[in-house]
Order: structure tokens, then sequence, then C-alpha cells
């Protein structure tokens, strides 16, 4: 698990978007920032998004729940779109997009 910087921090502390989880409809507030993306095997680390504690750590079992998960990587990658495909272009970070829009359109 990486730390997120205190610039990314101080930076993104006043953005509305970072203060309520990412999952529509959820109305908690007790936020923990994720870094929902990895590429060779690490956590891409200026990536991340909000989470509130219900999604990041489950059910009291400390795993992040497969609706937080699919989420935080949708939103991620639009949010990040241009920094994943200039400094990751090998992946195919569209069509990671579309699936999860299809996958989740049911959902809302």
């Amino acid at each position: 698990m990486r730390a997120i910087s205190q610039s990314a921090r101080k930076e993104k502390s006043n953005d509305p978007f970072y203060k309520q989880c990412c999952v529509p409809k959820c109305p908690c507030t007790d936020i923990e920032w994720h870094h929902p993306l990895t590429f060779a095997g690490k956590q891409i680390a200026n990536v991340f998004v909000p989470l509130c504690k219900k999604h990041h750590r489950g059910n009291g079992l400390g795993s992040i729940t497969q609706e937080g998960r699919d989420w935080s990587k949708l939103w991620a990658i639009t949010l990040f779109r241009e920094l994943l495909t200039t400094k990751y272009p090998k992946y195919d970070w569209l069509q990671e997009k579309r699936y999860l829009e299809n996958k989740l359109k049911n959902t809302l």
C-alpha cells in the first residue's frame, strides 16, 4: 500500500469530489483515499480516489468490496485518463473503462 504524498493531499483536500465516496448514492462521509490502479504489479502512486470505510475496508474483513473496487477503477480512469494514456501507454485504459461502464450500468 502506497502512501499519498503531502502535496497531493493538500492539492485534493479542497476538491469537493474527494470529500465523499465515489460509489454512487453512498451517503457515507468517513473517507479514505484509495489507489485503485496497478501497472507492472505496483500501485500507480499519483492516481487515487475517495472511498468510504465501508467500501474500502469491506465488512470488517479488511478487504475492499467488489462494488468499491469497480467504481474506484472507473473513476480513476475517467479522472486521470490523460496521465494514464501518456505515462502507461501499453495498457488499453479505454477498453478497461468501457468494460467497467458496461458492468456497472445496471447498478445506478
